[in-house]
């Protein structure tokens, strides 16, 4: 349903009340040569992967959330400023101390032989936080980091994180309460900047979910 994910984690979320965490690393009981595969990476000890997970459980057991959980993933690749409905979250109901808490989504994925991680939490009314780092070699490396901090929002972005000053403080006043910052970029900056675009691509093309 998912193509090249390694970790999907939820939190605050539907009947998702504290953090959960689908894995496709695949276990020791499960590594068989035709149940996993070794991603074309450039780092060396990445495990290998399943290449197919099945969910099972009972009625009501959260598997349905948990594929809404991607589709949130998707929903907000595809959001521009011209979206005025609420963000499609919904936090746990049963807890009234998280009504007014961010949903928390975090995702470890490769696409185009590079590993990245996309962190994202949000309310119904906007993003308060969002974070892409990738990993060439192995090594983190921080691309950019958005909060919403005491009214404000705070970036910080990664000392190799191309485009320039300028064009990145325009990629900032361009972006919205309610839309990701790493669409804003793309969808403003040319084809030759592939380091946000790449991971854009994978949001758009990489996730595909059936309920």
């Amino acid at each position: 349903i998912f193509h090249h994910v390694i970790e999907f984690s939820i939190a605050n979320f539907r009947s998702f009340r504290e953090r959960q965490t689908l894995s496709m690393v695949a276990a020791p009981r499960m590594h068989k040569r035709e149940n996993v595969f070794k991603p074309v990476i450039e780092e060396k000890n990445l495990p290998d992967l399943l290449k197919v997970a099945v969910i099972y459980g009972p009625n009501a057991s959260g598997k349905s959330n948990l594929l809404k959980a991607l589709e949130v993933l998707e929903t907000m690749a595809l959001r521009t400023p011209n979206h005025t409905k609420p963000l499609p979250v919904s936090p746990f109901r049963f807890d009234p101390d998280l009504v007014n808490k961010p949903s928390v989504f975090e995702v470890h994925f490769i696409y185009q032989a590079m590993r990245y991680r996309f962190d994202l939490a949000m309310t119904a009314d906007r993003i308060h936080h969002e974070r892409l780092c990738m990993y060439p070699k192995g090594k983190e490396t921080l691309l950019y980091d958005r909060a919403f901090v005491d009214g404000q929002e705070v970036y910080d972005f990664g000392l190799t994180m191309e485009g320039g000053e300028a064009l990145i403080n325009i990629w900032k006043n361009l972006t919205p309460p309610a839309v990701l910052f790493l669409v804003q970029a793309v969808n403003n900056s040319s084809e030759e900047l592939k380091q946000l675009r790449l991971p854009y691509e994978w949001f758009l093309n990489g996730l595909r979910s059936y309920l």
